[in-house]
């Protein structure tokens, strides 16, 4: 699954019983439960930030604050690891276009 939020962050395949619960199956890999990479980013970022000025008194304004900037560094890990997909995905193509001229042929 690939979106703006990055994705499930710990995919796990659901699906709902007649209860109006969900619980985990191997029969339904289209449906996936779990938060969102970019959550976890964000809740990554904003644990750093705390362990950082989270012993000063804050405000509601300071609490914004640091929920923006978490938000900030989330949204900048998901681009550079887009960046770095694309990247990976770039170096296996030019890996299969380099075998596929020097192919099994030039081995046997």
């Amino acid at each position: 699954m690939s979106d703006k939020m990055g994705g499930p962050a710990f995919p796990q395949p659901m699906t709902a019983d007649q209860q109006g619960g969900f619980h985990h199956t191997d029969e339904h890999p289209d449906r996936i439960g779990g938060m969102r990479l970019y959550d976890y980013y964000a809740a990554a970022a904003m644990q750093g930030l705390l362990a950082e000025y989270g012993n000063i008194q804050t405000s509601n304004a300071a609490a914004f604050e640091l929920a923006q900037a978490a938000e900030i560094y989330a949204s900048a890990m998901l681009t550079v690891r887009n960046i770095r997909m694309n990247e990976l995905t770039e170096d296996v193509e030019n890996a299969r276009d380099v075998l596929g001229k020097t192919g099994k042929e030039d081995n046997e």
